[in-house]
Order: structure tokens, then C-alpha cells, then sequence
């Protein structure tokens, strides 16, 4: 929750933040919520993961949709030639370490 906040923040990373709050939409809509039914009987909009059924593909707890979402973004830290400045910012706080 302290990176999103920190990444999405035009005060604390005002070079990157308007990259970070696109990603992070998107990382959102697939990590917290369910893919939309739009074949066969029953067409459904997104969903909680965690409020899907227990034995639907879709299902995830609360604590593994964060974990997913931190990966993600760390994945986008490790991208070839990401600003290095960004990095050593994150790992002095505490946010980051590669």
C-alpha cells in the first residue's frame, strides 16, 4: 500500500506518477477483480475475487490479490533501463529492494 501511494503521487515521484496511475489501473482491475462472463447463459459483470465462489478459477483471497499486485509493480521496476534514480529512492525507504 506505501508503493502504490508513493508511485501514484505526483509530490513524491512527480517524473513518473501519471505512468504509475495508468498501470495501476489496470494492475487493479485484473489483480482485485474478476474477468466479466460474456459467453453463454449467464452474462456477469466483475466481481471481488474474494466474494467469488470458493471453487471458481476466478477466486483468490484478499492477502493474494495484494501479493499478486506487488509483484506486478515490482516487475515494472525491473524493466530494462527503468530510472535508477526512482529505484535508489525506494530502497532508502524501505519500499523496494532488488
Amino acid at each position: 500500500m506505501k508503493l502504490k501511494s508513493f508511485l501514484t503521487n505526483k509530490e513524491s515521484n512527480p517524473d513518473n506518477y501519471s505512468f504509475f496511475n495508468k498501470a495501476y489501473s489496470k494492475i487493479t482491475t485484473k489483480t482485485y477483480l474478476t474477468d466479466r462472463g460474456q459467453t453463454g447463459g449467464h452474462q456477469t459483470n466483475r466481481e471481488k475475487r474474494w466474494e467469488a465462489h470458493p471453487k471458481s478459477v476466478h477466486f483468490a483471497l484478499y492477502q493474494n490479490c495484494l501479493q499478486v499486485e506487488y509483484k506486478l509493480v515490482v516487475q515494472i521496476l525491473e524493466f530494462y533501463d527503468f530510472p535508477i534514480n526512482l529505484i535508489e529512492i525506494l530502497e532508502k525507504q524501505d519500499y523496494f529492494k532488488r
